[in-house]
Order: structure tokens, then sequence, then C-alpha cells
């Protein structure tokens, strides 16, 4: 009976060892001046995640409660965005945008 219960709690904790935080997925879609972001996990908007952005400056904005954020380019050139998120396992997604000058 010893032997079973041990080697229920070893599988247990093997199991729990192999369940991860769900990924999460960024979008990006632009629209003239303007990059507009949206963070999901399982499919439903992830709110309060950093976004790290890096243009013209480098800056961090947090998702909104529907898991979007909005970040325009002032300058009058176009200019190429870096956008990234970290997952829980520590590694991170980085997309890159060209966004068009204002006007």
């Amino acid at each position: 009976m010893k032997i079973i219960a041990t080697a229920a709690a070893l599988s247990a904790l093997a199991l729990a060892s192999q369940v991860s935080a769900s990924p999460l997925e960024m979008d990006i879609y632009t629209v003239g001046n303007a990059a507009h972001v949206t963070v999901t996990e399982n499919g439903q908007p992830a709110a309060g995640i950093p976004i790290s952005v890096e243009g013209l400056t480098s800056r961090t904005i947090k998702t909104s409660a529907q898991g979007s954020a909005i970040i325009q380019n002032y300058n009058n050139n176009a200019s190429t965005y870096t956008f990234s998120i970290k997952q829980a396992d520590g590694s991170t997604i980085t997309t890159k945008r060209l966004l068009s000058r204002q006007h």
C-alpha cells in the first residue's frame, strides 16, 4: 500500500511539472501611423500584459481590459517598431511593423 501511495504521489508531481501556463499570442495590424496590438491567452483577451515597444524611443505599455493597445508613430518619417511580450516560461514573442509617418 505504501508503494502505491508513493507511486501516485510521484505521478502527480510529474504531471504538475508538465502543466504550464497557456502561451500568449500577439496579433498586430497597422492602419496609417498606428499599430493595433492584441494579446490573447486561450483565445481570450489578456489584460495587463506588458508590451515592450522599441521605435524612436523605448517604452513598455500594458494591454487594456480588452487585451489591446494602440501605438502611434508621431514622427515625420515612417519608422519600424519592434513589439515584444514575454511568455510565462521566459521566452519572448517579437514582431516588427513599419508605421507610416504622421499625416
